[in-house]
């Protein structure tokens, strides 16, 4: 070329994965178009006009080339089939997005009956968790003295225009979480669209997250070469459980993915985004403060410093937003019934609750149902192993820390750079799920999506069978809606399959602790 520069070559790995994220990104924007009433024609239209518009800028992020080789190019093909179903997947699930009356498209799994007469009542494809948060906003933009009350939400004493809108066709959940995730709700209350309108434009930003995050990570991790990385996206978006958390619309996932782009961002000294994304994460849902400390420990001065900053600034831009009445409501009325478990109650006595809780309070309640444990003996057991879960978090926010502390890197050799890289992201990560599993309940469905992101981050290190055969079982087990979902009916087997699976989950995380290295191994001189 005339200017020096030569022009790109596209490689088979790259085309495969710009064919892919344009399956995902025209059905998302044309979703988002039509809940925003635009005609079916000019939907398409902008949707295939955005993607063609973006794919020279897309082409810089995907890689550059293929390793040679047949097994390589059969990985390729099949991680494009997976890819394709999963796209295919979304966009079905798009259509129940913007009409809940569509109930074939939305995801049911199979769920099975306890001896329980509440479980008589449907929980999919009829519950959503957004309902909560966009009530919430609402109440809280109406200046309420307690937007935590229950008779706000499910059968609700005196209904909200938000109410009016969902009618019978979605189940209302009730909002838990701090003042400040309601600015994300609030603003799009404020530009007017209605409930299905925010429902189909909340369920696109999560997969779009869900999308960058796993590109982020695969090409921050392997580099600019196609790698077994990306095929945590299609086999994270065909899992039953971040089907079912999509289509809830449960903030959870939204938390976690935002919290690994924020500490991604911090490695690349994007230290703004990185405090925004992390400081939001922590004022709405508490547990990934856990990353805060992990920061602190690591001596990463400048992210602690924005991140806490950033947190000072969306603290205050919801008291200017929602007043000062969500705050008091929080401290004087939630946060008391959180401590004392009131919040929820329902966790010890609700069979189906005690079954899909996967948090370390869980434990005692399935012993019991099990026959192992006295009733009498479930709450002290319970807070004894909360206060023991808290002590394993801290020892490992120090060891992390401590392992993790940059070593003054002469001449790092590729396959250095890249183990480090892959630790530090494993160890973000396990920090969410041991700062989530301290939570009174943590539903099985959305507690399970970081627990599948460390098992892909850990599959292609695996030299060992064993190892591999252990991490595909741990994959399968997680991956399920509901535990044994298609087993016999009983519950003694569920109770002690999510047993299990909370076990399993500590385990993974110890034996990950217990199996990376200082950071001073990884140099070279």
């Amino acid at each position: 070329m005339q200017d020096g520069r030569t022009p790109r070559e596209w490689s088979p790995a790259g085309v495969c994965i710009l064919i892919a994220a344009i399956s995902v990104a025209v059905p998302l924007i044309a979703v988002v178009c039509l809940a925003l009433k635009l005609s079916a024609v000019t939907a398409g239209i902008v949707a295939l006009a955005t993607a063609l518009i973006t794919i020279p800028f897309a082409g810089r992020l995907v890689p550059t080339k293929l390793i040679q080789g047949r097994r390589t190019k059969i990985l390729l093909m099949m991680w494009l089939i997976l890819s394709l179903g999963a796209s295919y997947r979304i966009g079905t699930m798009s259509v129940f997005m913007l009409d809940a009356s569509k109930t074939d498209y939305a995801f049911v799994p199979r769920l099975r009956e306890f001896a329980d007469p509440q479980l008589a009542k449907p929980f999919f494809p009829k519950h959503n968790c957004f309902t909560s948060y966009v009530i919430g906003a609402y109440l809280a933009d109406q200046g309420d003295e307690n937007i935590y009350a229950s008779d706000h939400y499910r059968d609700a004493e005196v209904e909200t225009p938000i109410h009016e809108t969902i009618g019978e066709l979605l189940t209302v959940d009730r909002y838990q979480y701090p003042p400040p995730f309601l600015l994300l709700p609030h603003a799009m209350l404020s530009s007017g669209m209605d409930f299905f309108q925010m429902r189909t434009v909340w369920f696109a930003i999560n997969v779009a997250l869900l999308f960058l995050t796993v590109a982020a990570l695969a090409t921050w991790i392997g580099g600019r070469g196609f790698n077994a990385y990306w095929f945590a996206w299609p086999l994270a978006v065909l899992a039953p459980v971040t089907l079912a958390t999509l289509q809830m619309g449960n903030a959870h996932m939204f938390i976690i993915l935002i919290s690994l782009l924020a500490m991604l961002a911090f490695e690349k000294n994007w230290n703004f985004v990185g405090g925004t994304l992390l400081g939001y994460a922590i004022v709405s849902k508490l547990f990934p403060g856990v990353l805060l400390a992990y920061l602190v420990m690591r001596r990463r001065w400048r992210p602690t410093g924005w991140t806490v900053g950033m947190m000072g600034v969306l603290g205050c831009a919801t008291l200017a937003a929602l007043g000062a009445a969500p705050f008091k409501a929080f401290f004087d009325y939630q946060v008391p019934r959180l401590a004392s478990g009131e919040a929820f109650g329902f966790m010890t006595t609700y069979i189906r609750a005690i079954v899909v809780n996967l948090s370390v309070m869980g434990i005692p309640y399935r012993l019991v149902e099990l026959g192992v444990l006295a009733d009498d003996n479930a709450p002290r057991i319970a807070t004894a192993l909360v206060w023991i879960h808290t002590v394993l978090i801290v020892a490992a926010i120090a060891v992390l820390g401590n392992r993790h502390r940059r070593a003054p890197f002469t001449a790092p050799a590729p396959d250095a750079v890249m183990l480090r890289r892959r630790q530090l992201a494993c160890g973000w990560t396990l920090l969410l799920i041991l700062g989530e599993l301290r939570s009174p309940f943590l539903p099985w469905g959305y507690a399970n999506v970081p627990i599948l992101i460390l098992c892909y981050l850990l599959l292609p290190a695996c030299t060992r069978v064993w190892t591999r055969v252990c991490l595909l079982g741990g994959v399968l087990m997680f991956s399920v809606a509901v535990p044994l979902a298609y087993g016999p009916t009983t519950g003694t087997l569920d109770l002690c399959y999510a047993l299990g699976a909370t076990l399993i989950a500590l385990a993974l995380c110890i034996g990950v602790i217990w199996k990376q290295k200082p950071d001073q191994e990884l140099t070279t001189a």
